[in-house]
């Protein structure tokens, strides 16, 4: 996803003081709750064609990919951010305090959204080096080079400022590093938050006013994703990983038990912007 400046106004703007105090209570609140929360997407009916591009990426690759679906097994990831190698921990963070705080505090909010169920994991930070892991979301800024290094695969140009895998058992952010601390403007918690969504099986989506839209431009806003991306993304969830195409999930079913998970890999893990 590249980055941008901006915000719409189909949700409030929340500026830095209220994410602030804000967030540490919801997450507190939503994490005592031991059922499914009620959000904005209850009662939306269901968009067809934005559950096919959400969830079978028929934006970016018109329909090829409506075998199954690929969202999490899962729907209480734990996340692992990686501050910097042993040395740079020493001395000085790839992100700043304030992008950390960010991503603890959004990523219970992110998890409620699009799963229906209270986040009950924490987001983890430290200067190991961990490897991809079943129920694991690893975090990791780079560099262009150390990003080809580790994948095999080119960063994508210049305009890219992070990738994401969608296709496995667990999930991987990569976000671009360029040698020191930025501010944590509205385009980075656009960014973090769009890279989320990939990790918890979301693909692209051609409305402009969409958070998981590649080029979107929709600021720091609260809630973090719309009434009918996150109605889809429940639906998938409610479908369980492995379930196939059928139009409305909840009226036709997904022909598997609850959590199954393809024993045959349909197609290899993919890397998104």
């Amino acid at each position: 996803m590249a980055l941008h400046n901006g915000s719409v106004d189909r949700r409030s703007k929340v500026n830095d003081v209220t994410m602030r105090f804000l967030l540490p209570i919801l997450l507190v609140a939503g994490v005592a709750s031991a059922q499914p929360v009620p959000h904005q997407s209850d009662g939306m009916p269901y968009d067809d064609e934005l559950y096919r591009e959400l969830i079978f990426d028929d934006y970016d690759r018109m329909g090829t990919n409506r075998g199954q679906s690929w969202v999490l097994p899962y729907k209480n990831p734990r996340f692992f951010i990686r501050l910097g190698s042993a040395t740079e921990c020493a001395h000085n963070w790839r992100l700043s305090w304030r992008e950390l705080h960010y991503w603890r505090a959004v990523v219970p909010i992110v998890a409620e959204q699009l799963t229906g169920t209270p986040y009950l994991e924490r987001v983890r930070a430290g200067c190991e080096d961990r490897q991809p892991e079943y129920g694991w979301v690893i975090v990791r800024y780079v560099t262009p080079a150390e990003y080809s290094s580790e994948t095999g695969e080119q960063w994508g140009g210049d305009q890219i400022d992070a990738r994401a895998l969608i296709g496995d058992t667990h999930g991987q952010v990569w976000i671009r590093w360029n040698g020191s601390h930025r501010p944590l403007s509205d385009g980075i918690r656009e960014l973090i938050v769009h890279e989320i969504g990939h990790a918890f099986g979301l693909y692209h989506t051609g409305r402009q006013t969409a958070t998981m839209n590649w080029d979107a431009v929709v600021g720091d806003t609260f809630p973090v994703f719309s009434g009918a991306e996150e109605a889809a993304a429940r639906r998938a969830y409610r479908a369980g990983r492995g379930a196939r195409y059928c139009g409305d999930p909840d009226r036709c079913g997904n022909g598997f038990a609850p959590g199954y998970v393809p024993t045959l890999d349909a197609r290899a893990p993919v890397a998104v912007d």
